[in-house]
């Protein structure tokens, strides 16, 4: 017997429940995971993180997707034989409430009911609720492949980074109010740290390497950007701007290096140990349950904030009218006198 529409919509949801389980348990298991994951979501910002972490499972090569109606009206057809990505999609539902007292939706009441409910007669709720629909990526179109670039960058060679150095600091400075300076700071294993509302490079960095340190620092700045006050450990701290920082990095064409990855499992691993003693006192399943919750907070919340910040660096560093001079002496007193040597001393900066 063929399967009902309410089967087939079941297996659906299903089927996405298991694909976000595989996706938890693998980056709880292996915190590596999650770069790579990173990478893939600076390309699908515009999407929930369920719905990109649903988009990865499926497909990680994925680059550019939309619904086969979405690739229509573009012209583009999807190629025969193609599977589609299935992600969530909100539907809202009109649940009408009989004499009897029982409900029965919209779609499925008599022609007399219908009637009764345009009228005002009958009672009606809207009820928010969510589907299974099916996206395809670009590569499963006919879409020319010239015309790729016109949705997807593929990064920028590592020749410029001195441009993509000038295009982040002033974004930094205009957009963030962040001061970026370079200092002597008397060592070659400090690259440089974020304190509030500056970021400070070792002068003894160049090229890819200063690019790479300041992605990292701007991580902090981006992640305090606009949520002040929100108590966070070093641990969620080194995380968030670790993530924001692979994001980036991967945006701007810069390897993710072994060094990073490490830094990143490192404080993956601070994070979820604060979260452990944030909810020690639950019992074992309660506690998991706080936990699991806590980082899938957090990682929405990277999510949310690159996709805000996003378009906007690419604003920068496509339109080098936008990045302006930066003038030392334009720098505010605040920013001059602020102990950096004490705050260093006594451990407040953050490092990379």
């Amino acid at each position: 017997m063929e399967k009902n529409w309410s089967q087939k919509a079941e297996e659906n949801r299903e089927f996405a429940r298991k694909k976000m389980e595989e996706f938890a348990k693998s980056y709880q298991e292996n915190p590596e995971t999650i770069v790579e994951y990173l990478r893939f979501s600076k390309n699908f910002h515009q999407y929930s993180q369920r719905n990109t972490a649903l988009i990865y499972q499926q497909n990680p090569h994925a680059t550019f997707v939309k619904s086969f109606a979405g690739w229509k009206k573009e012209g583009v057809s999807v190629n025969r034989g193609e599977k589609g990505i299935a992600i969530w999609y909100a539907v809202q539902s009109t649940l009408l409430k009989r004499e009897d007292g029982s409900v029965v939706s919209l779609r499925n009441a008599t022609k007399e009911e219908k009637d009764l409910y345009k009228k005002g007669e009958l009672e009606g709720v809207v009820k928010q609720g969510f589907q299974i629909g099916y996206v395809f990526d670009i590569a499963q179109t006919n879409f020319p492949k010239e015309q790729y670039p016109k949705y997807f960058d593929m990064g920028q060679a590592s020749e410029d980074a001195d441009k993509m150095i000038a295009a982040l600091e002033s974004y930094a400075e205009n957009e963030l109010q962040c001061s970026v300076r370079t200092e002597d700071l008397s060592s070659i294993s400090l690259k440089g740290y974020y304190y509030k509302n500056g970021i400070v490079l070792n002068e003894k960095l160049e090229g890819v390497e200063k690019l790479s340190t300041l992605s990292h620092e701007m991580g902090h700045a981006i992640e305090k950007h606009g949520v002040e006050g929100k108590e966070k450990g070093e641990g969620q701290r080194e995380y968030e701007a670790d993530c924001i920082s692979i994001m980036l990095q991967d945006y701007l064409g810069i390897e993710i290096t072994d060094a990073r990855r490490r830094h990143f499992k490192h404080a993956y691993n601070q994070f979820e140990k604060e979260m452990q003693e944030k909810y020690q006192e639950l019992p074992l399943e309660a506690q998991k349950r706080e936990i699991e919750r806590g980082m899938n907070d957090s990682f929405e919340h990277i999510h949310r904030v690159m996709g805000k910040h996003l378009n906007q660096i690419e604003e920068y560093m496509k339109n080098p009218d936008i990045v302006q001079q930066r003038n030392v002496q334009n720098i505010s007193a605040e920013h001059k006198i602020i102990g950096i040597e004490k705050n260093m001393r006594a451990g407040k900066g953050l490092e990379i």
